[in-house]
């Protein structure tokens, strides 16, 4: 961003600690004056961690005279589901639709079922059986009692079959509002849940829950020079590959996220420190061991790596914090030589933490 080059949006203390990805997002957009929203925050997210050239190179462009109309043009034109409003309001229009129809027909239904009732009750009042009633007052009788009986079957036959069809479109429109959800809440490179969907989730988690949680965040190490060297194709690659090697070395109630670029996320709400210690350093070793190539490109064993941090809840007090020491925890893993795996426990044990946020790549 223009505004960014001439007005540097953190200024940088002078130990030279890089802040966090979401601290440089919100002093970036308080700085020049940019309205907090969600949708705001994910245009600058996707700019300024460069997970989204496209974005960054269109605010470049636009410089200081930014607003919110072009901000939501950003937003439409690259964020994933965009059109979160309008598909909504547009599967909304279509269930209040087929609920007013059939609603209409159960009171046809209703008004049909009603008539016929008084039709037996006016045969019934004729029907004396101490008195004997000329047979074509009877044929009169049964004639109209007939037509009433046929009537009122059609009339159900057809409400049942409306309503069948109603139902049929519901559970279309209901399949829909699914895949449309799945979609919404997934990353389209590695099929993980994308950082909107993890976000939801862990502020989603009951306390009880929360308190026996635990957090991995993993980030690839020196990736931009992998994109630099062998393409961003290739890049996209590794970072398939290794969603891959994460999902086949967790347990099944582990979530698992890309939170942008190349970091990872891992979270579980039954486990303790120990357990997900393990958990990262599986990861570590698998990835560690996991060769990349697409044909033209081969990286053997050990040229892809990945650094981890570990929180556990118990030692957080909300899930803000347990996000944030998790993210100091691989701070320390890349400080201290990357391709490792570091605790937060044992992190805020060491005299030397404080000099910790030094890189991150």
């Amino acid at each position: 961003m223009q505004q960014a080059q001439a007005k540097p949006v953190s200024d940088p203390p002078k130990s030279n600690k890089p802040l966090p990805m979401s601290m440089r997002v919100a002093n970036a957009m308080h700085k020049i004056g940019v309205v907090g929203l969600p949708r705001n925050y994910e245009v600058f997210y996707g700019a300024i961690s460069g997970t989204n050239p496209e974005i960054q190179q269109e605010l470049m462009e636009i410089g200081n005279n930014i607003d919110q109309e072009k901000l939501d043009e950003l937003f439409a034109t690259h964020c994933a589901r965009a059109d979160d409003d309008a598909m909504i309001s547009k599967i909304c229009d279509a269930v209040e639709t087929k609920l007013s129809s059939t609603i209409e027909m159960i009171k046809n239904e209703q008004s049909s079922v009603s008539q016929y009732g008084k039709i037996l009750g006016q045969a019934t009042q004729k029907l004396d059986p101490n008195t004997r009633m000329a047979p074509e007052v009877m044929n009169k009788l049964v004639s109209l009692l007939s037509d009433a009986t046929e009537t009122t079957q059609r009339q159900g036959q057809k409400t049942l079959e409306e309503i069948q069809d109603n139902s049929s479109e519901l559970q279309a429109i209901k399949s829909e509002l699914a895949e449309y959800k799945k979609q919404a809440e997934t990353d389209a490179l590695t099929g993980l849940y994308n950082r909107r969907a993890f976000d939801n989730r862990l502020g989603g988690v009951d306390s009880n829950l929360f308190n026996q949680s635990a957090l991995i965040i993993g980030d690839i190490d020196r990736f931009k020079t992998l994109n630099d060297t062998y393409g961003h194709p290739f890049g996209d690659l590794v970072i398939k590959n290794i969603a891959k090697v994460m999902q086949s070395n967790s347990r099944g109630d582990v979530l698992l996220a890309r939170l942008g670029g190349e970091e990872f996320a891992l979270f579980s709400t039954d486990i303790n420190e120990e357990g997900m210690m393990r958990l990262a350093e599986r990861v570590r070793v698998a990835v560690a061991e996991e060769s990349f190539g697409d044909g033209r490109i081969k990286l053997g064993p050990g040229k892809v790596t990945i650094s981890l941090g570990v929180c556990h809840a118990s030692a957080a007090d909300n899930v803000q914090a347990l996000y944030s020491q998790a993210d100091e925890a691989l701070y320390a893993s890349k400080r201290t030589g990357r391709n490792r795996v570091t605790s937060y426990t044992e992190l805020s044990k060491s005299p030397e933490r404080k000099n910790l946020y030094l890189y991150k790549d």
